[in-house]
């Protein structure tokens, strides 16, 4: 049996060394620079969201101040640096509110549809969609409104477009298609995970429904008799 010594274990390390130093430290430079990258974008990712923070917060601080001007100014911001952060959406939506409240509803429809287009968050979406809808709907634009309640991406929210086309359909008179429409909303609430948790009014659904059941046929007493 080949038996070594410390002075040849010391040369075969010298030996393997030479021959693969360079990957090894490659490797290693590799592993270090994965690290301080990841860091890094950790760090920028932060910092971004810290700026986008301070324009949203300029948008509600200077509705809250009347200065509509400076909040549609640090909402450009938004849009124009910072348009796929939640921030940009929640500005769009605070503006949105703003106009409501001012009677101003084109400018409330394009800041809501361009959250509803925009936002990367799927529940700020939705939430856009929906007022939007119901923006449409306030003004009479039945067909319009219901247009944005359609389509296969509703997601958890799915019970509150439901509700929603149900509350305008009825409004329209068609209450057949409003009864359908509560039923889904009723059917989706119990299965959707956010209207779960958000304790959507599965009681209120239920009422919608009971005012709309069809009346009972009228009894003939003498058949009854029979």
């Amino acid at each position: 049996m080949e038996t070594f010594n410390d002075d040849d274990q010391a040369q075969q390390l010298k030996d393997w060394w030479k021959q693969n130093w360079q990957p090894v430290l490659l490797g290693l430079g590799l592993s270090i620079g994965g690290v301080l990258g990841w860091n890094s974008w950790q760090a920028h990712k932060a910092g971004q969201a810290e700026l986008a923070s301070g324009h949203f917060e300029q948008v509600r601080l200077s509705l809250a101040a009347g200065n509509l001007e400076a909040a549609n100014d640090a909402q450009q911001n938004l849009i124009d640096e910072f348009s796929s952060s939640a921030y940009a959406a929640q500005g769009a939506m605070s503006l949105a509110q703003h106009y409501v409240e001012a009677n101003d509803y084109a400018s409330a429809a394009a800041h809501l549809q361009w959250a509803a287009a925009e936002a990367d968050d799927e529940k700020l979406a939705h939430i856009a969609t929906l007022r939007l809808a119901r923006l449409h709907w306030a003004q009479g634009e039945n067909e319009t409104a219901l247009t944005f309640l359609t389509g296969s991406n509703q997601g958890a929210f799915a019970s509150l477009y439901a509700e929603l086309r149900g509350d305008i359909l009825l409004s329209q008179g068609d209450v057949d298609a409003a009864r359908r429409a509560y039923q889904d909303a009723l059917a989706l609430s119990q299965a959707d995970d956010f209207a779960a948790a958000a304790g959507v009014g599965r009681a209120d659904l239920q009422s919608k429904l009971d005012d709309l059941a069809p009346a009972a046929p009228a009894t003939d007493s003498a058949a009854a008799d029979l």
